[in-house]
């Protein structure tokens, strides 16, 4: 499936949407090989409309009225957090001021069209207009293109150690917003982008 322009729609998921939030990562993870299917934890709907009953985001793009990316943010200073054993928080100071990426997904189908970019982009201005200050992500050591996608965004290796919950070696990641805005927004200026996003979310990122 090869694309050439696009306009997406950058919306943050309510309850029902959890439905194409579910077939949008059992079409990930069903795109991968059964030994970096680990790459995936997958959310359940009961998890999903948990998390966003807390007032947490659940941020998407949307293409011809279907999600091709979500973005699940989590704020560790949210009594209703979870999933967060082994974030290096302590060398972070303020937890009030962080996001963490718990989990990025794009349509296979979507590739060539930066949505990866797109939703650090998202996360980070969303965080940023929620006074959050510092973005923090989470991959498997082998998971080159992960990595990759955050760390050419502005986001560093801070320290590696091993998932609580599934025993696998993990890299974290760590971004300041400003920093991520300022690299993403940077590369969008000296290309010729090929697709562009509406925003329909709160908070106001105008």
């Amino acid at each position: 499936m090869t694309h050439t322009s696009f306009a997406f729609a950058a919306t943050q998921l309510q309850t029902n949407d959890i439905n194409q939030f579910l077939e949008l990562q059992d079409l990930v993870r069903n795109s991968l090989s059964v030994e970096t299917r680990h790459y995936i934890k997958p959310r359940n709907a009961e998890t999903l409309k948990n998390h966003i009953s807390s007032n947490m985001p659940i941020l998407g793009l949307r293409h011809d009225n279907q999600f091709v990316g979500v973005v699940i943010l989590t704020h560790p200073n949210n009594v209703h957090a979870q999933n967060l054993d082994g974030y290096p928080f302590d060398i972070l100071g303020n937890i009030d001021d962080i996001s963490v990426i718990q989990s990025l997904y794009v349509d296979p189908n979507y590739r060539g069209q930066s949505l990866s970019t797109k939703l650090i982009k998202l996360s980070a201005e969303f965080s940023s207009a929620s006074g959050r200050k510092t973005l923090i992500a989470k991959a498997t050591s082998n998971n080159d293109k992960s990595q990759r996608a955050f760390l050419k965004n502005g986001f560093n290796i801070a320290t590696s150690g091993i998932d609580p919950s599934l025993g696998h070696d993990v890299v974290y990641m760590i971004g300041k917003t400003s920093d991520i805005l300022d690299i993403v927004r940077t590369k969008e200026l000296s290309r010729r982008s090929t697709s562009t996003i509406h925003y329909d979310i709160h908070p106001n990122l105008s």
